[in-house]
């Protein structure tokens, strides 16, 4: 009589560990799978099926355009189309004197592309010796001028020529290369020799008056400055002026209009200075 229910009993517990074998023989296949699944998609996203076949560039027209793109396609590969080296190729592609910047997009399937900021030249440098070369905004040195030269303004450098690719160090440099920036472009292409002396900065318009502009600051409003002092004065004042005083930009003044023993009512001065009308900082 007890022999019935031991084998029901023994046939139960077989059944369980049938079941708890299926359920492991699962959860193992399972965890294979996954596993199989992500080292998939990591191949995927990081082998050959992503590499960067190539990449296109515009925005650039410079001799050196194609050691820039292999340039950027070296750099390129060191990444994948789904995770673009983009500093690394910002960093490459900034070492080239005109290259400002770069944006970086995808260009599916294995490509990427490459807009490029081309630097614009802003200045012309002149130093004590060697030849001029074309500056931008930021201080950079582009590359040699061509002759004839631009119509750009003229930056005294002391010393020898700058190498292409540095930067003009120095408060002087930069606070000329950054009243250059803010002028309108029919005046900037006329400003020659502008310079540092004792703190204050100066230069001169071709065909015209010396410029003084005083301390390095608000190189803003005294642009804005000339450019109102420009348009009040004839071409025959305007040559007749030995200087346009930009010192305070809210009473610009040229001088040698003609010296008086003492002031007289269209504002000029004794010593040959009109203050001009009031420019504004607004």
């Amino acid at each position: 009589m007890s022999s019935a229910p031991s084998t029901v009993l023994l046939a139960r517990r077989r059944e369980l560990a049938r079941r708890r074998g299926r359920r492991r023989r699962t959860v193992a296949l399972g965890v294979v799978a996954t596993l199989a699944l992500l080292a998939g998609g990591w191949w995927v996203a990081t082998g050959p099926p992503a590499r960067v076949a190539s990449v296109s560039v515009s925005g650039y027209q410079r001799p050196d355009r194609a050691v820039l793109e292999r340039t950027l396609l070296l750099v390129a590969r060191s990444g994948t189309v789904l995770q673009p080296p983009v500093d690394r190729m910002r960093l490459a592609a900034t070492r080239f004197p005109w290259v400002e910047d770069v944006v970086v997009s995808r260009d599916w399937p294995r490509g990427l592309a490459v807009v490029v900021v081309e630097a614009r030249a802003a200045a012309l440098a002149v130093p004590t010796s060697g030849p001029r070369v074309l500056v931008s905004e930021s201080g950079r040195v582009l590359g040699p001028a061509p002759d004839p030269p631009p119509a750009l303004p003229r930056v005294r450098v002391p010393g020898a020529a700058p190498a292409v690719g540095s930067r003009l160090s120095g408060a002087p440099v930069r606070a000329a290369l950054a009243f250059s920036a803010v002028l309108e472009p029919q005046i900037a292409g006329r400003v020659r020799a502008l310079r540092e002396e004792g703190g204050a900065l100066y230069a001169r318009l071709a065909g015209g008056p010396e410029l003084r502009l005083g301390l390095p600051e608000d190189l803003e409003a005294k642009a804005r400055a000339l450019d109102v002092v420009l348009g009040q004065l004839s071409a025959a004042d305007e040559r007749a002026a030995s200087y346009i005083d930009l010192s305070v930009p809210t009473r610009p003044a040229a001088g040698g209009l003609g010296a008086t023993a003492g002031g007289t009512d269209d504002g000029t001065e004794g010593d040959g200075s009109r203050t001009l009308q009031e420019s504004s900082h607004g």
